[in-house]
């Protein structure tokens, strides 16, 4: 055993303080992140219910229910291009495409003095009188038509427009001196159609025009030759269906001619 350590308590030098230990502190916890706010699932949208596919015949919906429309609402669609002083109704008829699609079709099938129903406001009887056509009476049920089909027409046919209504006025084609009853771009606007047809006198010729396709104010449209016969050879003897091509390419125009058979 050395000398340094011999085993006995050593004693504490006097006047040295004892140490005190402290202690050692603990570290501080972390504090824990707070925690992300979630995002809020955005609402899915809710799916629109997917019309179902309209049935087509011919490339225009089938069954379409067409109403047909007041004379109110043709005197206020004849009025607003008059006030306007543009639109088909107020041009002269040169300038008219529907010339060529039904209108000449109409003058050349016409047998004799024409009794135009659904004049409108007299363009197809303006270019008879500048074909030298004759031209025996037009009517409307549309007193704004009537009235500009007068105010075009004057120094060419005066006195030529009458405000009627053939299904209630028959009486005119009675008293009228004529040998083809016209009706352009009016069937497919009537609900009763064949009451018109039915109008004209046993022997009289009968012109008319169908579209093949729907826009406003048209009750029905035909997709044939065959459903035009079909239709009005109830009451005609049918000798002529000529097809014209619209103003649209899908378009067509059918202009027939018959005459009345007698009851």
């Amino acid at each position: 055993m050395s000398e340094q350590d011999d085993g006995l308590p050593k004693e504490k030098p006097v006047g040295m303080p004892t140490p005190t230990l402290k202690p050692i502190p603990k570290p501080k916890p972390k504090p824990k992140p707070k925690p992300k706010p979630k995002p809020k699932p955005t609402p899915k949208p809710t799916p629109k219910p997917t019309p179902k596919p309209v049935p087509k015949r011919n490339g225009f919906p089938k069954g379409h229910p067409g109403l047909e429309q007041t004379a109110a609402w043709y005197d206020a669609l004849y009025m607003e291009q008059r006030q306007k002083g543009r639109g088909r109704y107020t041009k002269h008829w040169t300038d008219c495409p529907q010339r060529t699609v039904t209108w000449y079709p109409a003058m050349v099938l016409a047998r004799g003095a024409i009794f135009e129903i659904g004049c409108g406001p007299g363009h197809f009887a303006h270019m008879c009188g500048n074909f030298g056509v004759p031209y025996a009476l037009g009517i409307d049920y549309s007193l704004v038509a009537i009235q500009m089909a007068s105010n075009l027409a004057i120094g060419l046919m005066p006195s030529k427009f009458s405000l009627a209504d053939v299904r209630t006025s028959g009486q005119l084609l009675k008293e009228t001196e004529f040998e083809t009853v016209v009706a352009l771009e009016v069937l497919e606007h009537v609900a009763d159609d064949l009451s018109i047809v039915a109008a004209t006198p046993a022997g009289k010729t009968f012109v008319g025009s169908v579209p093949n396709f729907h826009t406003e104010g048209h009750v029905r449209w035909f997709a044939n030759v065959s459903q035009v016969k079909t239709r009005y050879g109830r009451l005609l003897d049918i000798d002529v269906v000529v097809t014209e091509k619209g103003l649209q390419s899908s378009n067509e125009w059918f202009i027939f001619r018959g005459v009345r058979r007698d009851d």
